[in-house]
């Protein structure tokens, strides 16, 4: 994952754990 994704650039990242 590229840098720390959120809502807004990757809906249902919220369900994963930011690599």
């Amino acid at each position: 994952v590229l840098g720390t994704p959120n809502e807004e650039t990757w809906p249902g990242v919220t369900s994963l754990p930011d690599y």
